[in-house]
């Protein structure tokens, strides 16, 4: 959704329609944020927010691939790189940066790479989450802070 936030909060906006906004909290996401609370109406700072300003633990411009943690997004975008670039890669994601922004960096070293490989790649990994409810609490806790934490908003 990213990019057409904006333009769907004041479509809500418009039709009378309350939301909870969530956003990252990379550039992007406190751009986002910043546009949809300018819009008159109903948004303010009590129903528009980064995934930070709801979960704090969540990193500083962190996104929500970075709630899923390093193991999750280390093996889904090395079974992305292979299937893409036909070569193994050798990366060891760091827990204290946001994880989309160390996967840009990596595949900024292939001469072929555009924004929409990293789209491709969230994509990927958005389509392949599928957690238990077994084990949700205990493999994604800081997704499952989030959570726990809209809950308590709505």
């Amino acid at each position: 959704m990213g990019s057409n936030i904006v333009q769907l909060a004041s479509k809500f906006n418009y039709d009378d329609i309350k939301v909870l906004v969530i956003v990252d909290d990379d550039k992007d996401g406190k751009l986002y944020r910043d546009k949809i609370l300018k819009i008159e109406g109903a948004y303010n700072s009590g129903n528009v927010f980064t995934i930070r300003d709801i979960a704090g633990d969540v990193k500083n411009n962190g996104t929500i691939e970075d709630l899923l943690g390093k193991d999750f997004i280390e093996s889904m975008f090395k079974e992305f790189y292979r299937s893409g670039f036909g070569e193994n890669c050798d990366c060891d994601l760091l827990e204290r940066n946001p994880f989309i922004e160390q996967i840009k960096k990596i595949l900024n070293q292939q001469s072929n790479f555009s924004d929409e490989i990293l789209e491709k790649f969230k994509k990927k990994v958005s389509n392949d989450f599928a957690p238990s409810v077994s084990s949700f609490d205990e493999k994604f806790p800081l997704l499952k802070s989030l959570v726990d934490e809209i809950k308590e908003k709505i």
